[in-house]
């Protein structure tokens, strides 16, 4: 029995159900690295094909009002825009490590760099505590739920076919610096009282007779840091999840 030839229709359909997948899935890989680095690859698939299926109905009445011709290259642009939309998440949602990583520089401690023996990359425990913290608030107050929504509606801001766009351009020069700003902002309370720490510490060695005892100015600094850290604990916690929700906006909205 000979099998019949997809008509124009359903191939077209098959092509656009491509490039969803093509999109949803870059996104999902690229986006869960900092929150979810050990996902298997099926359970991506799986969910990327769930998305693919949510977001069908609408992205094909989108084609029937603005028709596009798509090809392989179609679907290889949208794996592009997937991977800098997901990248872009990817960084703003890292910006918490970031935060811990310069608390851990100005400090002088990195505070107890944590040993893998299965890992290739060592880290400083205050980076992990300052990103279970941030990723804590940010499901705590839904994140999680506006980023899959937001993904989905850039099927609407940004149609299928639609690569190259001036805003990915932008996006792609303008989100580390964004990302940067959120570390920054979020690590200030803490950064400011160890700079004083370090500044009254280095006054009181150089004009007083003082010899310290091993590690005394390094438990210092810890407890200055843990300290500030507890003060500053609604820009840590509370606060970040409505800091972090902006720009998450502006990348999804390609409004820049």
């Amino acid at each position: 029995m000979n099998a019949q030839p997809l008509s124009p229709e359903n191939l077209q359909m098959l092509w656009l159900f491509a490039c969803i997948v093509a999109r949803t899935g870059a996104i999902i890989a690229t986006a869960t690295i900092p929150a979810f680095p050990g996902t298997p690859l099926r359970v991506r698939v799986v969910l990327s094909l769930a998305l693919s299926l949510m977001v069908l109905p609408q992205v094909m009445v989108l084609a029937d009002v603005s028709p596009i011709t798509i090809s392989p290259m179609t679907v290889l642009g949208e794996v592009l825009v997937g991977g800098i939309l997901g990248s872009s998440i990817s960084m703003v949602l890292g910006a918490t490590a970031w935060a811990g990583q310069i608390l851990g520089t100005i400090s002088g401690l990195s505070w107890a760099e944590d040993f893998e023996p299965f890992g290739e990359v060592q880290s400083a425990g205050i980076s992990t505590f300052a990103w279970w913290v941030g990723m804590a608030a940010f499901f705590a107050s839904g994140g999680h739920l506006a980023v899959v929504c937001g993904a989905l509606e850039t099927f609407t801001t940004l149609p299928v076919g639609s690569w190259p766009h001036a805003s990915l351009e932008k996006m792609c020069s303008l989100v580390p610096g964004l990302s940067l700003h959120l570390a920054i902002s979020m690590a200030m309370p803490a950064m400011m009282a160890l700079v004083a720490m370090h500044l009254v510490t280095t006054i009181i060695v150089r004009i007083a007779p003082l010899s310290p005892g091993s590690g005394l100015v390094q438990a210092a600094g810890a407890v200055v840091l843990l300290f500030s850290m507890f003060v500053g604990a609604d820009t840590w916690a509370r606060g970040w999840g409505e800091a972090i929700s902006a720009p998450l906006e502006r990348i999804l909205a390609f409004d820049h």
